[in-house]
């Protein structure tokens, strides 16, 4: 019943504008990530790290149309490292840790990107298909639902190779609920915080605080990567006036109000 849902291969991914082949990538790894500590429950910390590490760092690259140089080629290594070591314990961990590893190298190389992509769509399905044939059919049903929404979002609106995908962009991982028996993200343990503080000067005129919005945007943006790239999750942006609702660090700041950064 699976072979119905024809999966985006390099030729169709090649139609997507460069960080929308790169956001489809993480956002196959990004979907059975969860898979890889279900399948080998006995997986060393580093490799768990390691997968997180790789996506993460490409939603980042993905989200501000910019490669994390220097970071990703390790990060790709360790991904692969870590399919590798699963390789001998479990095959659905091990085509996890490939999707994350296919997603950092989208990434890493614009000429590699759409065939890369494609290999993270392929590992994707074939971690879900290893853990339950029940898993085969949603998962590659929104894998390609994914690209669909992708590929008629950046012919409607114009898209560029420069356009910006965050992670937001596709909603819900699994708009229809989760399958059943599909195991749950790891809970974060408690977080710390690393807070710093941008207050922009008042009585900017609107040209002067759309660049230091964006000065600012890309300055975190920066810092996240680098972040992410030493083990961290990522680089938030916090509106002051309501510490609850976290935005990306992409996103436009409150015009003339302070901001706290938040990484975890």
């Amino acid at each position: 019943m699976s072979d119905e849902i024809r999966m985006p291969d390099g030729r169709e991914i090649r139609h997507l504008p460069r960080w929308a082949k790169v956001a489809f990538a993480a956002r196959c790894a990004r979907r059975v990530q969860p898979l890889f500590q279900h399948a080998w429950p006995e997986a060393p910390a580093e490799h768990v790290e390691a997968i997180d590490k790789a996506i993460t760092l490409t939603e980042t690259d993905a989200s501000r149309s910019l490669v994390s140089v220097g970071f990703t080629a390790a990060a790709a290594n360790a991904a692969a490292g870590a399919a590798n070591a699963a390789a001998r314990a479990a095959n659905a961990a091990a085509r996890a840790a490939n999707a994350a590893a296919h997603a950092v190298r989208a990434a890493e190389a614009a000429v590699y990107a759409a065939n890369a992509a494609a290999r993270a769509a392929n590992a994707a399905a074939a971690a879900a298909a290893y853990v339950t044939a029940a898993y085969a059919v949603p998962t590659r049903r929104f894998v390609r639902a994914d690209f669909d929404l992708l590929l008629e979002t950046s012919r409607r609106e114009k898209w560029t190779d420069e356009t910006p995908v965050p992670p937001e962009f596709f909603g819900p991982m699994w708009p229809d609920g989760t399958p059943d028996g599909w195991p749950e993200p790891a809970d974060d343990t408690e977080p710390s915080y690393l807070k710093v503080e941008v207050a922009l000067p008042k009585g900017l005129d609107d040209a002067a605080s759309d660049e230091a919005n964006r000065r600012v945007a890309a300055f975190f943006a920066e810092l996240s990567a680098m972040h992410v790239a030493m083990g961290g999750t990522g680089l938030r942006l916090v509106d002051r006036q309501s510490s609850e609702a976290m935005v990306p660090s992409y996103a436009p700041l409150p015009d003339n109000e302070p901001v706290t950064g938040s990484s975890r």
